[in-house]
């Protein structure tokens, strides 16, 4: 949050948005979306959208050094 906030990279979105999507990815990595107010139906879906991006980068980190490991493994 401090980086998107630092850099201003959300500056030309609107409030609204930018509140969003701050507060997701606030909770991206929490094991349950918190229930309060703003669990409106966008707010989910930034938060849904933010989490599974996430969970996607990580997949594909582990899966490279799964690879790496595995092609050591044979050559040996």
């Amino acid at each position: 949050m401090k980086i998107l906030e630092d850099t201003g990279i959300l500056f030309h979105f609107p409030r609204r948005e930018k509140t969003l999507i701050l507060k997701a990815v606030e909770c991206h990595n929490l094991k349950e979306i918190p229930e309060c107010a703003e669990n409106s139906t966008e707010f989910l879906f930034y938060s849904k959208l933010i989490r599974d991006a996430d969970k996607l980068d990580i997949l594909k980190l582990v899966s490279e050094d799964y690879e790496k490991e595995k092609i050591q493994e044979s050559g040996s």
